[in-house]
């Protein structure tokens, strides 16, 4: 991600790039300092206050859920159910899930993000935008499948056992790391 005080070539590149970037490291354990997310969200309040566009909504949710604001973390997925409820397409269905995916992955609950968005992996056409952006949703649920397997005691030696990661092995996705 680059900074928008040092580069601002457009409001949604800018904007996208850099929550893509912050979540990405979040997938990776890395610790992001505090500094980057605040200017990110300040940036993204400022350009995107309002949902409704769904390609920023997308990076709205990996902005917001990297934030230990807990204001801004129990209004962001309300906020995404309330604009589902008011248009009820498939499109604002497949963004709460993925709300709520992400946010349960960000607050620790690998195995209820991966219950959330493995039934939803093959929607990603819905959010338009590029490949980089649509398969963030899927490097979210691979991510959340490892952690769920070392957080999950039945995944030791038999990932089978797992129900939380039993949609993704029927899928002939590949297996999660697990403890021997």
């Amino acid at each position: 991600g680059l900074s928008a005080a040092v580069s601002d070539p457009m409001p949604l590149s800018t904007f996208s790039d850099n929550a893509s970037f912050l979540w990405r490291a979040k997938l990776r354990d890395y610790v992001t300092p505090a500094p980057y997310i605040a200017e990110t969200l300040a940036y993204m309040d400022r350009h995107y206050p309002n949902g409704g566009f769904v390609f920023a909504d997308v990076h709205r949710i990996c902005a917001a859920a990297l934030t230990e604001d807990k204001r801004r973390v129990q209004r962001w997925p309300a906020g995404v159910r309330l604009r589902d409820t008011g248009r009820n397409t498939a499109t604002r269905r497949y963004m709460a899930v993925r709300c709520d995916g992400f946010f349960a992955l960000a607050e620790g609950r690998a195995a209820k993000a991966v219950d959330l968005l493995g039934p939803v992996l093959d929607q990603e056409c819905l959010l338009g935008g590029s490949n980089p952006q649509r398969r963030i949703v899927r490097e979210t649920f691979d991510a959340a499948r490892n952690k769920a397997a070392f957080q999950t005691p039945s995944t030791l030696g038999d990932p089978t056992q797992c129900p939380s990661i039993s949609l993704a092995l029927k899928a002939n996705l590949p297996k999660p790391i697990c403890r021997a």
